[in-house]
C-alpha cells in the first residue's frame, strides 16, 4: 500500500519509541486487536505503509531499532521466536530456558524448531528475568494476552503472584546493551485488554513501568488511510477519481463517516466494496453511506434513504396524521415535524464534525402527565416505518439503581451475565432503524445518564461484550415530567406540589397581568385583589417547564453537558384544554359504545347531560390529562355500567340510555 503523501505515526507509537531508552517494562492496552500502520522503505515505491497486527508490528519495530531477539509468550505456545537464531541467542543468555529445553521441560518445552516451550507463567518469567539482565544481546519479550494470565486482578494464586513478582524483578534487573554504538534497553512488554486487568501493584508507583493506551485511529489517521487507499474503493478511471478535487472530497466524506471505526473495519470496507456483486460504486457521499450501512447493518438499502412516494406523501401530511392520534398539541407537533423532516433529509447534526454518526434525531418531550408524549413517539414510529412496534420503549423507573445500568447496556467482562449483552444494546442491534423511547428519564439512576452522553454525541457505544452498537439510524426520544411538579423544602414536609396548573390567576386591574399558580391574593404590581381565573397560556407553561428543566440539569443534577446534548430539541406539551377534553371524552365514550355493541350486542348511548357533566369533571381535574379522562370514565361510567349489566343479566339487543353518573362507591 504505497503512499505519495506524508503518513504520520500514531501517538502511542511515538510514546513507545520514547520508552525504548527509558522504561524496562511497558504495558500496552486498549485497541490491541486492531491493525497497526507500519512505515517502511519499499524498493519499488519508496516510502510505503502496511497494516499489521500488533505482534507483527512490534517485531518489525524492534528489529528496525536493531534489537536481535524478539520473543512472544502466551499460555498456549509458551515462549517462542520466529527464527532458530533467536532461540540460540535466548538460550545463550538464559540458562533457565536452556536447562528447561535440554530436560524436555516439565511443561512440554520446545525444540530448536520452535515448538512450544515454557508454558507456565512462572517458568517463563524466570527465563525472561535472566535474559533481560544480560548486557550482550539486546532483546524484548512480549507477554501476550496478559489479561488471560490470571483469573482476576485480585485474589491471585501463589503461582500467579510469583510470576508477576518475577517480572517486576526482571524489570528492575534489566540491562542496557551497546550495539554498534547504540545503547538499547532490554524490555519486557505486556499486552492486555485493559490496564486494570492486571494487579495494580505491578504498575502503580513504579517508575520502571510505562503504560500506553492504544486508541482507535483518529480523524487524521483515518484520513491518512484513505489517502493511501482511496483508489482501492472503486475504479480510478470512473468519474469521481479523475480530478484531485473530487478525490479529496471522497477522502473527506470517508473520514467523516467512519468516525469510531478501526483500521480493521476500514480494511473490511475496502474488501466489501471490491467483492460485492454487482460491484458497489463509491463515487459520492451517498455511495459511502450505503457501503457503511452494508458493513454495519448488513443492508444495501437504508430505509431512510429509500422512502418511496407513498411514504413521502405520508410524511408531508405528518401534521394531520399526528394530530389524529395526539389531540391538542399543535405546537409540539410543529416542533416534532421539523426534527422529522431533518432526519428524513439526513441533515441531523450537519453542523457538527461527527454528523455521520449522530442519531437521526433527538427529542426531549416534557410536560404534564397524560398529554400524549408516549403516544407521539408511537405515532412517529408508525409514520416513519409503518410499524408501531418500531417504537422500542424503556420505562426508566425500572433503572433507578446504579446496578441497573448493567441490564440496560450489558454487564462488563467478568460479571455474571456479561455474555448476554444489554437490553438496550441487544434491541438496537436487532432493530437499528427504530424510534427509541426512554420514558420518564428523570427516574433513572444518574450514572445511567452518563451512557447517553456518548450515544447522543457519537451515535454509538460499546456493550459489555465489547461489541460496538450503532444508534445513528434511530430517533431517540426522552420523556419527562420535570417542571410540572416541584418538591417543597424538607422542613415543609418535602411534598410534591404543582409548579404550574391548567388555570391560574390574572390581575384584572393593571396592564402587567402576571400569572400565578398560588392561591389568589394581591397583585404584586398594583396591590389589587381583583384577580380573575383564566386558563394558563401555553407560553407560560412552556417558559416555566423549560426553566425547571434547565435548573434540574444544570443545578440539582449538575449535568450541563447532558443538557447541551439536547440542544434546542426540548418539546413542551401543553395541558389538554377544554375543547380537546370534549373530543377525548366523546372518543372514549364511543369506544365503550362500540365495544359493548360488538361483544355483547347491547346498544348503549349517553345523554347530553351526562357528557357535559363528565366534561366538567375532567376539566376540573385537567392536570391528569387524557389518562385521567380514561380513569374518570372507568370510575363513573364503566364500573356502574358493568355492575348493572351483570346484576340485571341484560339480554342481547337491549338498548340502554345512560342519563346520570354514579360516583365510585367508597
Amino acid at each position: 500500500m504505497a503512499s505519495n503523501e506524508q503518513q504520520r505515526s500514531a501517538r502511542w507509537i511515538e510514546q513507545l519509541e520514547k520508552y525504548l531508552s527509558l522504561k524496562t517494562m511497558v504495558i500496552l492496552h486498549g485497541n490491541i486487536y486492531d491493525r497497526v500502520p507500519f512505515l517502511y522503505e519499499s524498493v519499488h515505491s519508496g516510502r510505503a505503509v502496511t497494516y499489521l497486527n500488533i505482534r507483527s508490528f512490534l517485531r518489525r519495530h524492534y528489529f528496525e531499532k536493531e534489537y536481535r531477539v524478539f520473543g512472544l509468550y502466551d499460555l498456549v505456545d509458551g515462549i517462542h521466536f520466529d527464527t532458530p537464531e533467536e532461540y540460540e541467542l535466548f538460550d545463550a543468555v538464559s540458562s533457565v530456558a536452556k536447562k528447561r529445553r535440554e530436560a524436555g521441560g516439565r511443561d512440554g518445552s520446545a525444540d530448536r524448531q520452535g515448538r512450544p516451550m515454557l508454558r507456565r507463567l512462572e517458568d517463563a518469567a524466570h527465563a525472561v528475568r535472566e535474559a533481560a539482565a544480560n548486557d550482550t544481546v539486546p532483546l524484548a519479550v512480549v507477554f501476550d494476552f496478559a489479561s488471560r494470565l490470571l483469573a482476576g486482578p485480585s485474589g491471585l494464586s501463589l503461582d500467579e503472584r510469583s510470576g508477576f513478582v518475577t517480572l517486576i524483578k526482571g524489570a528492575e534487573e534489566a540491562a542496557c546493551v551497546e550495539n554498534d554504538g547504540k545503547i538499547l534497553q532490554n524490555q519486557i512488554l505486556l499486552i492486555c485488554d485493559k490496564l486494570n486487568d492486571l494487579p495494580a501493584w505491578v504498575y502503580l508507583n513504579n517508575p520502571l513501568v510505562g503504560s500506553i493506551q492504544i486508541d482507535p485511529p483518529s480523524d487524521d489517521e483515518r484520513r491518512d488511510y484513505f489517502i493511501s487507499n482511496i483508489e482501492s474503493f472503486g475504479d480510478p478511471q470512473q468519474p469521481g477519481f479523475g480530478f484531485q478535487s473530487d478525490r479529496n472530497a471522497l477522502i473527506d466524506h470517508f473520514t467523516g463517516h467512519t468516525s469510531g471505526l478501526r483500521y480493521y473495519d476500514l480494511q473490511c470496507l475496502q474488501k466489501l466494496a471490491r467483492d460485492q456483486q454487482p460491484p458497489m460504486p463509491v463515487q459520492t457521499e451517498r455511495d459511502i453511506r450505503k457501503l457503511i450501512d452494508l458493513y454495519k447493518f448488513g443492508i444495501r438499502e437504508n430505509p431512510w434513504e429509500s422512502i418511496n412516494d407513498a411514504r413521502r406523501a405520508k410524511i408531508k401530511n405528518a401534521k394531520e396524521k399526528l394530530s389524529d392520534r395526539v389531540k391538542g398539541q399543535d405546537m409540539a407537533i410543529e416542533a416534532v415535524i421539523d426534527v422529522l423532516k431533518r432526519a428524513v433529509m439526513g441533515l441531523s447534526g450537519v453542523q457538527h464534525s461527527s454528523r455521520g454518526h449522530k442519531p437521526r434525531g433527538v427529542l426531549f418531550f416534557a410536560g404534564p402527565t397524560g398529554v400524549g408524549k408516549t403516544e407521539m413517539a408511537k405515532a412517529l414510529a408508525d409514520l416513519l416505518f409503518e410499524d408501531e412496534d418500531a417504537c422500542i420503549r424503556f420505562d426508566m423507573s425500572e433503572y433507578s439503581t446504579s446496578q441497573s445500568g448493567e441490564r440496560l447496556m450489558g454487564a462488563p467482562p467478568g460479571y455474571v451475565g456479561y455474555q448476554e449483552g444489554g437490553q438496550l444494546t441487544n434491541r438496537v442491534k436487532a432493530h437499528p432503524f427504530c424510534v427509541l423511547l426512554f420514558d420518564e428519564i428523570e427516574k433513572a439512576d444518574p450514572s445511567i445518564l452518563d451512557k447517553f452522553l456518548q450515544i447522543l454525541e457519537d451515535g454509538r457505544m460499546t456493550d459489555g461484550r465489547g461489541e460496538t452498537v450503532y444508534f445513528s439510524e434511530s430517533i431517540i426520544i426522552f420523556t419527562s415530567n420535570i417542571g410540572t411538579y416541584v418538591k417543597t423544602d424538607r422542613l415543609l414536609g418535602g411534598k410534591r406540589e404543582a409548579n404550574i396548573k391548567p388555570r391560574s390567576w390574572r390581575c384584572a386591574s393593571c396592564e402587567d397581568s402576571g400569572y400565578f399558580v398560588e392561591t389568589p391574593g394581591e397583585c404584586p404590581v398594583c396591590g389589587s385583589s381583583d384577580l380573575v381565573q383564566v386558563e394558563t397560556p401555553y407560553s407560560e407553561v412552556r417558559r416555566k417547564i423549560l426553566e425547571a428543566i434547565q435548573d434540574e440539569f444544570k443545578g440539582r443534577m449538575g449535568r450541563p453537558e447532558l443538557y447541551n446534548r439536547f440542544g434546542n430539541n426540548f418539546v413542551v406539551f401543553d395541558y389538554i384544554r377544554t375543547p380537546v377534553l370534549r373530543q377525548i371524552v366523546e372518543k372514549n365514550l364511543g369506544r365503550v359504545t362500540d365495544d359493548l355493541l360488538e361483544r355483547k350486542k347491547v346498544a348503549v348511548s349517553f345523554s347530553p347531560q351526562v357528557v357535559e357533566k363528565l366534561i366538567e369533571q375532567v376539566s376540573e381535574e385537567g392536570e391528569m390529562g387524557a389518562r385521567g379522562v380514561g380513569n374518570r370514565i372507568e370510575t363513573v361510567i364503566v364500573n356502574p355500567l358493568a355492575r348493572a349489566l351483570f346484576d340485571e343479566d341484560v339480554a342481547e339487543r337491549t338498548k340502554i340510555v345512560v342519563r346520570a353518573m354514579i360516583e365510585e362507591r367508597s
